[in-house]
């Protein structure tokens, strides 16, 4: 429960993380990136390296 963004990068910062892997649902849209609203949210705020994958 709770904002899905905040909880991935909240995780990653309080445990022993070293990357993140998160999936992206690749639909873009005009006001969207084409990532998408979690994955972006996470890239840009998670403490350690980001993949996204479609």
């Amino acid at each position: 429960m709770g904002d899905p963004a905040r909880l991935v990068v909240d995780y990653a910062t309080e445990q022993d993380v070293d990357h993140v892997v998160i999936g992206a649902h690749g639909r873009p849209d005009e006001h969207r990136s084409i990532a998408g609203g979690v994955s972006e949210v996470v890239v840009r705020r998670a403490p350690v390296p980001v993949s996204v994958v479609r």
